[in-house]
């Protein structure tokens, strides 16, 4: 891609020249670049791509001129829109692996008599960032929200104090990633006598998307096992439950053979086991015992830099 001035002998041009070149004009520049002919059928990433960009600009049209106005801000000198930024933010956080964004938007503030009340909402009720200070510098100030802090309705408030009133600030909320993942620790409750053989189970997880979260780096060792397992005899298991998981795939491990059994699936923090053989089975390769767990980003998100004064003309309009 190159700047140019005077394309074509003119002062701007657009559109396709023959099949060669392509003019264009992007934040007041002359942009030509050459011609690349459509191909055929996009591929599973690219249709994966455009889902994302799909979502990311259906949010987009969720905002506030007063959201929109934030992201603005946020872009300071860089060479682009707010919205460039907006959509950028929530592909990356996409493409990085995350299974959720959290919209925030609507933000508001208004005077009360020991300071600035600011709301705002929120897809999900989450731990939330807030950071402030005054415009033009670093954010000095933060305090945390948890998600006991948001109504039914998904909004949440806090109290801005000890604010100049002639002075202008910046304010930005950075939702605290949440991670998901297979359970760290399993507690195993035997209903038969110990003294029996050893059991390793593994515990996978699929996730709300679909993905499935198997980590050979978490083997839940029982030794000793009891001497029977069976109806009247269960082995029962439970974990903590994580968020953005849709079912829990339970393996045995079956050292000898290198693979992991199926021995059963729930969607519970919870799974008794009978004894019961599977001939489902997932053969591990070599090497499996240096792989590391895998966790995914269930929730990120954040907002752009609002900008406002404690003097009462609330938010910077656009």
């Amino acid at each position: 891609m190159a700047k140019v001035t005077g394309p074509l002998f003119s002062l701007k041009a657009s559109g396709k020249f023959g099949d060669s070149i392509v003019f264009s004009s992007w934040k007041g520049l002359n942009i030509a670049r050459k011609y690349t002919k459509p191909g055929g059928e996009p591929s599973a990433r690219q249709r994966l791509i455009q889902g994302y960009f799909a979502e990311a600009t259906g949010m987009y049209g969720l905002l506030t001129p007063a959201d929109r106005q934030a992201w603005n801000m946020r872009v300071g000198s860089r060479p682009m829109t707010g919205y460039n930024l907006f959509i950028k933010n929530v592909m990356d956080s996409y493409t990085a692996g995350a299974l959720n964004y959290n919209l925030i938007r609507e933000l508001e503030v208004s005077g009360e008599e020991f300071g600035l009340r600011v709301s705002f909402t929120a897809d999900e009720p989450a731990p939330l960032l807030i950071s402030w200070g005054l415009e033009g510098e670093d954010f000095s100030h933060s305090l945390r929200l948890d998600e006991d802090d948001f109504d039914e309705e998904g909004r949440a408030s806090f109290l801005l104090e000890n604010l100049e009133d002639d002075m202008r600030y910046h304010l930005r909320l950075v939702q605290t990633d949440i991670m998901t993942g297979t359970p760290e620790d399993v507690t195993f409750l035997a209903q038969g006598e110990e003294g029996g053989p050893e059991y390793e189970f593994l515990v996978a997880a699929i996730t709300s998307s679909d993905d499935l979260l198997l980590d050979t780096g978490r083997i839940h060792l029982l030794s000793p096992g009891p001497e029977t397992v069976d109806e009247e005899n269960p082995l029962e298991m439970s974990w903590e439950k994580k968020p953005g998981i849709e079912e829990y795939l339970v393996y045995l491990l079956d050292r000898e053979e290198e693979r992991l059994e199926l021995v059963g699936r729930t969607e519970d923090e919870s799974f008794s086991w009978q004894g019961d053989r599977s001939e489902e089975y997932r053969q591990l390769q070599p090497g499996w015992e240096q792989e590391q767990p895998s966790e995914l980003i269930y929730l990120t998100g954040e907002s752009g830099d609002y900008s406002f004064s404690p003097a009462g003309d609330g938010l910077r309009p656009l």
